[in-house]
Formats: C-alpha cells, structure tokens, sequence
C-alpha cells in the first residue's frame, strides 16, 4: 500500500506567531539602531559645541592675560559689566561683560603736565598739556591714567584706578606748546570716545583720573565681550569696529573677578570673589589679581521626546593676568 506525503504547511496560527516575533525583533533593532544614531548625532553636537568652548576660552583667556600690555604702571586696565540677576543659578542671569584695554608697546607713555601754566585735566573735554613725546602723536585713541605709585609714596591708597580713553581726531588737535620759541610740549584737544553706543553700558565702571601723576599713551586695542542671548553667539568687539561672532550655541557668560586687599592693622593680604568691579576703597580695578570665566551653551538642536536632541553645558576658567601691578602700589592722588 502506497504512503502518502504529508504537504501540509504551516497553519495560520503559526504564520502569525511568526510575524510577531519578525514585526518584534525588527521593531527591537530599529529602536536600538535609532538610539544609536540618536547618541552619534548628539555626540557630534557636543563635541562642536566643546571646540566652540576651547575656541572662546583659548581666545578670551589670551586677551585677558594681554590686558594692560603698553600701558606701564596702570593699575585698572579691565573693566567690568555685571548683568545683574539674583538667582542662584548663574546660568539664569543676565549675561556679564569685560573691557579690556592695551596700549601701544612701541611707544613711551607721555607725563601730562601739571602747572599753574598748564592745569591738568579736570573732566573728558579738558585740553591735556604733556611733555614733548619720543613718538609724536597723531590722530587715533588715546587713554589718560594715573600712575601706581608705592603705598608709602601715595597720598591717599583708596585707589579706583581711575582712566579716560579719548580720541585726537585730527592733526589739528595736536599743537605745539612754546616757550621763548622752543617747544616745551604738546597741546591735545580731546574728542569723545564712545565705548559703547549704550552710555550705561559700562555704568560706574568708568571714571576720570584725578592723580596729579598722570600718563598718556596710544591705545593699541580696546576689546569687549558679551553674549547675544537671542542669536546665541558669544561676541567680541575691537576698537569698535562692530561686534564679531565668536562662538555660537553660547547662551550666557558669568565672569567673577578675584580682589586682594590689604590690612594694615595686620600687614596681611586677603582675597575674595566679586561678580563686579566697583569703585570703592575695597572693590576697584586695581585690587584684581585673577579673572573667571564661565561660559553656558547648548546645542544647536531641538529635543525630541525623550530630550536626546539637546544638551546644556557649561566650562570655566581662572585666567591671571600678566601686566598687572604688583601689590603695594597705588597711584598717587
């Protein structure tokens, strides 16, 4: 008698066991193949995000270090912006800004003159009379500051480091003083310098010098940082030539200054941190030894459900500047 072959396949029961466990498994990999590229693209998100860190950092570490460069025996060449805010969490607060200023390397600050023949300078407009220069001056910018003095040489120590940066617009603002037919100095007609389209700006932080000790040097370079909180781009501003992008996905910049000042009842020295520099006998330009740094971004990205998309962080820096005077100087006023 003849077998028969069994041609029965599989039953749909089975066919749909089957295709759950292959729709599963394929769902299974898909999952895991999107997480994967999920973390790749966020990953490569933050390490742009960290090389416009090193970039910011590495660029406003080395200005802050330069700061003061050409202009010998000035005690207050950075200047503060606080953007105010009283949370505790700095990344919620208005975003800070620095000034920094330089002079010029090559040429040799001028004495201003002080006489009853030539009056120092009292406010921004004032005419400047100083010494015969080794430069000649010319047209360009210019900062008027007092000069550190040793502490047992200063009239009064509660120093705020006081300057005034100022423009020669022209040549006809540089004249010659002259006595019996020699020249004896120069003659300056200041011009107005604008550091900032906004005067408040810069607030209290900038003032005008009141030592009978004053130089006045060519300014190489007047540098300012802030953040622009609705491009997210950190900006940097030279001799207000328009602000520059520097970083992007930068969102806010705290900046905190060290101060050192001294006891005379204990001849010690002691620091402390302040998110401002003031213009007080205990908080003052001239009292900063050590500048951070902090910067906050995110990436460029929008966050998907589960938040993969986007990531905050944030980095900080301690910069000590090199052309600060040492202590126990102060100018003499």
């Amino acid at each position: 008698m003849r077998k028969k072959t069994n041609e029965r396949g599989f039953s749909i029961l089975e066919m749909l066991v089957a295709m759950s466990i292959t729709v599963g498994l394929t769902g299974t990999l898909f999952y895991f193949f999107k997480k994967a590229q999920d973390t790749f693209v966020v990953d490569g998100a933050r390490t742009d995000l960290n090389q416009n860190f090193r970039a910011a950092l590495d660029l406003m570490a080395r200005d802050i270090q330069a700061a003061g460069a050409g202009i010998p025996m000035f005690l207050g060449p950075i200047a503060s912006k606080d953007g105010g805010g009283t949370n505790t969490n700095p990344s919620l607060n208005p975003t800070d800004s620095i000034l920094l200023l330089y002079g010029n390397s090559n040429v040799s600050p001028v004495t201003v003159k002080a006489s009853t023949s030539y009056p120092a300078p009292t406010s921004s407009s004032s005419t400047i009379y100083t010494d015969i220069p080794t430069t000649a001056f010319a047209p360009g910018n210019y900062v008027l500051y007092s000069v550190a003095q040793p502490q047992t040489q200063a009239t009064n120590i509660s120093d705020y480091a006081e300057f005034s940066v100022f423009n020669l617009a022209s040549g006809s603002a540089i004249v010659d003083l002259t006595s019996g037919g020699i020249t004896v100095g120069r003659q300056l007609t200041p011009s107005a310098f604008s550091l900032n389209s906004d005067t408040t700006f810069w607030d209290h932080t900038m003032s005008f010098p009141s030592s009978s000790s004053l130089r006045v040097v060519p300014l190489d370079e007047v540098i300012e940082y802030t953040v622009d909180t609705t491009t997210m781009e950190l900006r940097r501003n030279r001799n207000r030539s328009g602000w520059v992008s520097v970083a992007r996905g930068i969102f806010n910049l705290q900046i905190r200054y060290q101060l050192e000042t001294f006891d005379s009842a204990t001849n010690t020295y002691s620091s402390s941190w302040v998110s401002e520099v003031a213009q007080s006998a205990t908080n003052n330009r001239a009292l900063i030894r050590a500048v951070e740094i902090t910067i906050f971004g995110r990436t460029q990205m929008s966050g998907d459900g589960d938040k993969q998309g986007q990531r905050s962080i944030a980095q900080t820096l301690e910069v000590t500047p090199r052309n600060l005077v040492l202590p126990g100087f102060a100018p003499n006023r």
